[in-house]
């Protein structure tokens, strides 16, 4: 089994996918987490890791636990507890009951004799229901601790956990609960990034590196991302811990928020820098918020799909020696001199917003700072130009492809 599968968020799975496998111990943890696959599976899937796993392989990773105990031994415990507590929860007993209960208004409550009665009794779910819980209780021992089982969407026992009794509250037994313990997990979550969980909304304003570790990492309320969520109805912002890789989580387009969530289209352009943010609390204040967000998803969109020649590049892949990526405009651009656009940096990803422009002329000179640029680079930037002018100014004219003038370059 595929530790990948037991994660219920679509853009984390797919960004797992790319990457090499994650070292043991946070498959583990992930797997353990896992409110969409039944216990029968979870249990499966971790005893094929530790069977295939020498036992010094578990210590590779970032992750913790409020607990001092090696990873092998917390995962035997929850392998043995979780295998004990479904034969126990299972078992009908005269003096046991189970009980079907949710967060929701539903009539729930009603005891049944066996978990099949009570699992029957669960109505089918709302889209944007929560799966209800099922407590197995003693009638003869009102105080004592109870078996809680945590159903997936598909109504399959997703976790069994112990509530009351007397080591309820007990840390060092929650601390070293495979569940609770921290993992790193790369993702592709960044600052002003939308994302869903079911029908909430947030713009991302601070994530951890998906290259670095959170080395203050915990537990797994560690494992979150900060958001910012809106409420339109009375026009407030709220502060959120997500969970990220739970509750189908994925990266939704502006164009794709429901009305009443595209404020957060606006929040994303401040996030990511590509809006002011006095412009943006002037407009918010001064009630022009239906502006703001008709802007927001307009930009989104545009940004989306460019004009193709606004923003023609030649990377500095593409040409071997080339110090810096190159922007290249057409005539198209009524009144704009025959220029280039250079980046000011050495950086493989473009990056258009820092580039400075660079005239098409026998002498071709640098109309702005060239930021990071050495001398050497600004030198052989300006002598590729002036070597291959003439291809310069027939792609300006639009009498030469891109294709073309790479060929040239290249050569």
């Amino acid at each position: 089994m595929d530790y990948i599968d037991f994660i219920d968020a679509p853009a984390v799975r797919d960004h797992l996918r790319r990457l090499p496998p994650l070292p043991p111990a946070q498959q583990c943890i992930l797997i353990a987490q896992s409110e969409i696959r039944p216990l029968t599976d979870k249990l499966a899937a971790l005893r094929e890791i530790r069977d295939a796993t020498p036992t010094e392989d578990f210590s590779r990773g970032c992750w913790t636990f409020q607990c001092g105990d090696p990873f092998p031994v917390i995962l035997d415990r929850y392998l043995q507890t979780r295998a004990e507590r479904l034969v126990t929860f299972r078992k009908a007993e005269p003096v046991v009951v189970y009980v079907v209960e949710t967060g929701y208004s539903r009539d729930y409550g009603t005891p049944f004799s066996t978990l099949g009665a009570a699992l029957a009794s669960v109505e089918p779910l709302e889209e944007d229901e929560a799966p209800p819980s099922i407590r197995r209780r003693r009638i003869d021992d009102a105080d004592g601790a109870t078996l809680v089982a945590e159903l997936s969407r598909q109504l399959e026992i997703a976790e069994i956990v112990v509530r009351g009794g007397p080591d309820a509250g007990n840390m060092r037994i929650w601390g070293g609960d495979l569940p609770n313990g921290y993992a790193h997990v790369p993702h592709p979550f960044r600052r002003g990034d939308i994302v869903r969980q079911g029908n909430d909304y947030y713009v991302i304003h601070q994530t951890e590196t998906t290259d670095g570790r959170f080395s203050w990492g915990v537990d797994e309320s560690d494992m979150v991302l900060y958001g910012i969520s809106w409420h339109k109805p009375s026009g407030s912002f709220g502060h959120e811990h997500i969970f990220y890789t739970r509750g189908g989580t994925e990266l939704v387009a502006p164009a794709d928020l429901p009305e009443k969530e595209r404020m957060l289209a606006a929040v994303s352009l401040v996030m990511r820098g590509e809006y002011d943010l006095i412009t943006f609390l002037q407009c918010f204040t001064n009630g022009d918020r239906e502006t703001l967000e008709k802007d927001a998803v307009d930009d989104a969109e545009r940004a989306k799909s460019p004009p193709p020649t606004a923003k023609t590049e030649i990377l500095r892949s593409d040409v071997p020696g080339l110090p810096a990526n190159l922007f290249l405009r057409t005539s198209c651009f009524r009144g704009f001199p025959k220029a280039v656009r250079v980046q000011r940096s050495g950086d493989d990803e473009p990056h258009y917003r820092d580039t400075v422009e660079l005239t098409l002329e026998a002498e071709p000179r640098f109309n702005g700072g060239t930021g990071d640029l050495s001398p050497e680079d600004v030198g052989t930037i300006r002598d590729l130009v002036a070597r291959n002018l003439d291809a310069f100014l027939a792609h300006w004219d639009e009498k030469m492809t891109r294709e073309e003038l790479l060929d040239t370059l290249r050569r």
